[in-house]
């Protein structure tokens, strides 16, 4: 009877350390789930980020070469504004020359003309008793007197001059 109430002491023993064991295996099981569960929502999110930080990086490198592109544009743009300006600098210079040559020429022209009227003036103050000599000229023909207008022609020379000092100090 001993070995039978100690073979059930035994087995009631082992019962409670398979139910023990069972509850622990259980338990463990559940963590493991909750556990696995939680790596699988982990690894979800980190695949979702990865997505999303591989959609930026596309994004960003688009936007790094659109603005690479912009950049050589601006470059073949500032190098075109440089030969532009070098140009509108060549026309300038050209301009500037060219408007102190015309000055300079109407100057020499204003005063051979002046000179010639003032001289004319000054010899027809002193020749006005003279008689032209020679035949007299054919009908049709007058006699020749300076031109009433030279006048005008002085002043538009010196208005020409004061237009191209002002076309000079515009350009400068």
């Amino acid at each position: 009877k001993k070995a039978i109430d100690d073979m059930i002491a035994e087995l009631l023993k082992e019962k409670e350390d398979e139910i023990k064991h069972k509850d622990f295996c259980t338990d463990e099981f559940n963590t493991n789930q909750l556990q696995t569960e939680k790596k699988e929502r982990e690894k979800q999110d980190l695949i979702a980020k990865i997505e999303d930080l591989e959609g930026t990086i596309a994004a960003l490198t688009k936007a790094i070469d659109t603005l690479k592109a912009e950049i050589a544009e601006m470059q073949v743009q500032l190098k075109r504004a440089g030969e532009d300006r070098e140009k509108q600098n060549k026309e300038f210079q050209t301009t500037v020359a060219d408007q102190r040559e015309t000055q300079r020429l109407l100057k020499a022209a204003l005063g051979v003309l002046q000179d010639f009227y003032g001289k004319k003036e000054k010899a027809a103050l002193l020749q006005q008793g003279q008689e032209p000599v020679g035949p007299p000229p054919p009908p049709g023909f007058e006699g020749y007197k300076n031109n009433a207008a030279s006048g005008g022609v002085l002043s538009m020379i010196q208005q020409i001059i004061s237009d191209a000092k002002a076309m000079e100090a515009e350009a400068i």
